[in-house]
């Protein structure tokens, strides 16, 4: 591939001090660019030593609880002062605070979600008192935790959630607003991105009732986040017209402590390019649970997620971010202000002028030759960056839902019916309603239908033109099941069968395709429906280039 020129903008701006990343204290972050906190559980028992840390990370905010039957521990008895210690120490820190309040509370509708306009009344009174007598850093609140979740709504509320859960919103939000104006209320609640979920909130009136919508956008991958927040930004403009957008918790279970890094440093891009008003990194702290989400050790040791957690504040402080293709699918590309991005992708070779600085996900200094690659490069002061050559000429993964790749399923007639994005209760992925649970997401995929009759997602590259290519695979499936059928299609010739039962690579397949000719990766059943879901990607590598395993 010919060199292509970068352009980024011009002047040169002072993002790292000479000699160490981290040490850099920096301007204040600019209004219009995204706050990134952090989640803490001082309601639940973590030592106020802990906000030490997180000030020491330069953490601008916080989220964190105080459960209503700690507040309220008999009806119309409110212990607010006595339980928001933790939220005194917070202001006294100089940070501010998001509160998720559950609306539940043993003294009313038997401890269910309130549902009764008494317990809904009830609710709404205490989140008034926690602002008329806790501490004033407190800026929002989130009314409930992933609602669409099993337990997120409990008990007759669960019947009717758009209307119930609604009918709480709007209640809180009289209560609280005349007196609290500055206060966010905060709605939705959703475990990953659940547009679909969302949008009957919104059908019942709940948009007008939030001043910002939440999402949890829980994923390993966030090459694709932007695509479901386009989705979930069509939503509310369908009803009424957009709110801002609050990630109150992303992170992921990652493999190890270094991916976290990686990851953070990703979606604190994509997510600010999108227009997210606010996120929240989980946790803080490791849980004994939750290896490899904290951004320190549960004994306040750093890991390397902290690192990329102050690199990210740094990025943000240097001003809003946009998305740059660069005329190139194959690389993502986050620009910072008029002084910083964030790259990664393919393996391209990239040079960097004389004078910028090119640092990793934990500002450590890289240096030259430079090449992309899963972890980004912070590309630092004024920089046209001159992409060379690299080896992938298509991933399912960096060009998800973008030619030359499309989405279909095998029906059992061996009709091909082409698939569309479809939003639910969880991550929107590509499908059809009447095809369910047949799904393809950028990572993941499942048929569905019965064994001997089974719909088959079909994952298709089309040459656009005459070309010789190696492909690299690979798959991943939890133990559930009996497998999975994969099969690899050259038009309609099977070049390569396989049952998949727990992991599977391969990256020597070699092709001669024509233009036109079709690649397909054609998934179903085993002998028994249950536990389909695969992970997969496919890369594609030029004539001439060695092909490397492809992660999963």
């Amino acid at each position: 591939m010919p060199a292509m020129r970068l352009g980024t903008p011009s002047g040169l701006g002072v993002l790292l001090a000479a000699v160490a990343f981290t040490a850099m204290g920096g301007p204040l972050r600019p209004a219009d660019a995204m706050e990134l906190g952090v989640q803490t559980h001082f309601s639940q028992g973590w030592p106020i030593e802990a906000l030490d840390e997180a000030v020491a990370l330069k953490a601008p905010a916080l989220r964190d609880s105080l459960p209503w039957n700690q507040g309220e521990p008999s009806r119309g008895t409110y212990a607010i002062k006595e339980r928001s210690s933790h939220i005194r120490a917070i202001c006294e820190a100089g940070l501010d605070v998001m509160l998720t309040l559950v609306p539940e509370n043993r003294n009313y509708d038997n401890g269910e979600t309130v549902h009764t306009d008494e317990g809904r009344r009830a609710f709404a009174d205490y989140v008034r008192a926690v602002l008329d007598q806790g501490p004033d850093c407190i800026v929002a609140v989130e009314i409930g935790n992933e609602i669409n979740g099993k337990g997120g709504i409990k008990g007759p509320a669960a019947q009717d959630v758009p209307h119930s859960y609604t009918a709480l919103l709007k209640a809180v939000y009289d209560a609280v607003k005349p007196d609290h104006p500055d206060v966010a209320i905060l709605g939705g609640s959703t475990n990953v991105i659940g547009t679909g979920f969302l949008e009957q909130l919104f059908e019942a009136g709940a948009l007008e009732a939030m001043d910002a919508v939440v999402v949890h956008p829980y994923r390993s991958h966030p090459e694709n986040v932007a695509l479901e927040l386009d989705r979930l930004k069509a939503a509310m403009a369908r009803h009424g017209g957009e709110k801002p957008i609050w990630a109150t918790e992303f992170s992921d279970n990652y493999a190890t402590p270094e991916l976290a890094a990686s990851g953070l440093v990703k979606m604190t891009a994509l997510m600010s390019a999108a227009g997210v008003e606010r996120a929240y990194w989980y946790a803080l702290r490791d849980q004994r649970w939750f290896r490899n989400m904290g951004l320190l050790r549960p004994n306040g040791a750093t890991k390397p997620a902290a690192r990329a957690f102050e690199l990210a504040q740094a990025l943000l402080r240097e001003g809003p971010a946009r998305s740059d293709d660069m005329g190139q699918s194959l690389i993502k590309r986050v620009v910072f202000g008029e002084t910083a991005q964030v790259v990664w992708g393919a393996p391209f070779a990239i040079e960097v002028p004389e004078g910028a600085r090119v640092v990793d996900v934990e500002g450590r200094e890289v240096r030259p030759p430079y090449r992309l690659g899963e972890d980004p490069l912070i590309v630092l002061g004024s920089a046209d960056l001159t992409l060379g050559s690299g080896p992938v000429v298509a991933d399912t993964l960096l060009q998800f839902a973008q030619e030359p790749w499309s989405y279909l399923a095998a029906t059992p007639k061996s009709k091909e019916e082409t698939l569309s994005m479809n939003d639910w209760e969880w991550t929107s992925y590509l499908g059809s309603r009447w095809l369910r649970p047949l799904r393809i997401n950028d990572s993941s995929l499942a048929p569905s239908g019965d064994p001997a009759d089974p719909n088959r997602p079909v994952v298709r590259y089309t040459a656009p033109a005459a070309q010789s290519v190696t492909l690299s695979a690979c798959f991943a499936k939890e133990e559930k099941g009996d497998g999975v059928e994969v099969e690899i299609r050259r038009n309609d010739e099977v070049l390569r069968s396989e049952t998949v039962t727990s992991d599977l690579s391969f990256d020597d397949l070699a092709l001669d395709l024509q233009a036109g000719d079709r690649l397909d990766l054609v998934v179903g059943p085993n002998k028994e429906n249950g536990g389909d879901v695969l992970r997969y990607r496919l890369r594609l590598f030029a004539p001439g280039e060695a092909a490397a395993p492809t992660p999963c």
